[in-house]
């Protein structure tokens, strides 16, 4: 990557605030990921509340006296959190909207931030239409990486063994034994989940890091907070993984949108495999324990060729890191 041009960034920096072209600061940046991490506290807090209200429910039929609470809150707590580990099947419909909510909510403060700033979200969050071949690479993208990152799970579960509790826990999350259960499963994690957090990961905070420490620095730094924000160690490797490709193709393209397909890909394929087969792994899928070679040498082709021609596309097409100044993406986010 190329040193940036001094007087081009200088100028860039000294738009004014209503300008498209007009940057923010990473205290700005800080600022926003912090109300977005306390909305989803809140959030979620509230479906906490809701589960706790639905636990004491089932057990007394109406609100009690509230020392009676108190003094059986350690029992209450373990049925809140038996009824929210048992899946979208236990909870009513105002939970499942509230869930679903829990992921929506994170895109809030950004856009109100942006709105005040009088900033385009499209450019800071990267949403940019595309061409539907971009699409279809990514969803050849999120299929590759999928099998792949399955491999690597069960790589780290040789040295750092995942509880069982933890993998059936997480199959009961998934699973749905109707269509509106499914829906709401699907919406939330194969729809709005990719897109809030790739607006947020690979649009907003990546492309400040790429503006002000370069776009190596950017897509490390974002995917090491993607990972930690998603805190569960024994994805960790996969995470990350996924994180760099998901931040890699955002950049070439300078849109969410393919990023956007790869994440809602892998999500899809762990929701409907997870029903289909649970912990148990299909035989045509894995030999001793481990993915298939022939899979994983698939797998590992089409990743290759997908993101080969991606980049090649976004190359002929003129794409690749372009900032709100419509730098190109050898050109800018170098300096420190």
């Amino acid at each position: 990557m190329q040193t940036p041009d001094n007087n081009s960034n200088q100028s860039n920096n000294n738009q004014p605030s209503n300008s498209p072209l007009a940057e923010f600061s990473g205290r700005s940046l800080f600022f926003v990921l912090l109300l977005t991490l306390i909305a989803f506290v809140l959030m979620s807090s509230t479906f906490y509340f809701a589960a706790l209200f639905e636990t004491v429910i089932d057990e007394y039929g109406s609100v009690p006296d509230p020392q009676v609470i108190l003094d059986n809150q350690d029992h209450l707590i373990n049925l809140m959190l038996d009824k929210i580990s048992a899946g979208v099947g236990a909870w009513p419909l105002y939970m499942q909207l509230l869930w679903m909510m829990n992921q929506l909510i994170i895109l809030f403060p950004a856009l109100l931030f942006l709105r005040t700033r009088r900033l385009p979200a499209f450019i800071h969050l990267r949403i940019r239409p595309v061409q539907p071949s971009y699409l279809v690479y990514g969803a050849f993208i999120g299929l590759s990486i999928a099998v792949i990152g399955d491999e690597l799970t069960r790589i780290v579960d040789l040295i750092q063994p995942i509880p069982d509790a933890m993998g059936e826990q997480m199959a009961k999350m998934l699973s749905y034994s109707n269509f509106q259960e499914f829906l709401v499963l699907f919406l939330t994690i194969c729809v709005i989940a990719p897109f809030t957090e790739e607006a947020i990961f690979r649009g907003l905070t990546q492309r400040w890091f790429e503006r002000n420490r370069g776009v190596t620095s950017g897509v490390l730094a974002t995917s090491a907070i993607f990972a930690f924000v998603h805190a569960n160690m024994y994805f960790l490797l996969p995470i990350l993984i996924l994180a760099t490709i998901l931040g890699a193709v955002a950049w070439r393209v300078e849109s969410i949108l393919p990023s956007v397909v790869i994440h809602a890909v892998n999500n899809t394929l762990g929701l409907l495999l997870t029903n289909k087969y649970g912990t148990t792994d299909p035989e045509w899928y894995v030999f001793k324990g481990h993915i298939a070679p022939w899979w994983l040498v698939i797998a590992g082709v089409v990743l290759y060729f997908s993101l080969k021609r991606l980049f090649e596309n976004a190359e002929r097409d003129g794409l690749g890191g372009h900032g709100p100044s419509g730098d190109s993406g050898t050109n800018i986010n170098t300096t420190a």
